[in-house]
């Protein structure tokens, strides 16, 4: 199994903070932090957007059994 892209580390390589995300995609910090440590799925509305803002393809959003490498 292909393991899941550190979604934390790329928004630190990216500059951006959680609270940054948040704003740009109006939704909370604290949603955007359970994203960014995958303890909460990402809502399938939101996912091409934190997509765009992280620079990284919306496969590496989904879960490993879900994407295309699987």
């Amino acid at each position: 199994m292909v393991e899941p892209l550190n979604l934390k580390a790329v928004a630190v390589q990216r500059n951006l903070t959680g609270k940054a995300i948040a704003a740009a995609m109006d939704v909370s910090e604290f949603s955007v932090s359970r994203w960014l440590t995958r303890k909460q799925p990402i809502p399938d509305v939101r996912k091409r957007q934190l997509a765009e803002l992280l620079g990284i393809d919306i496969t590496d959003l989904l879960p490993p059994t879900e994407s295309k490498n699987s």
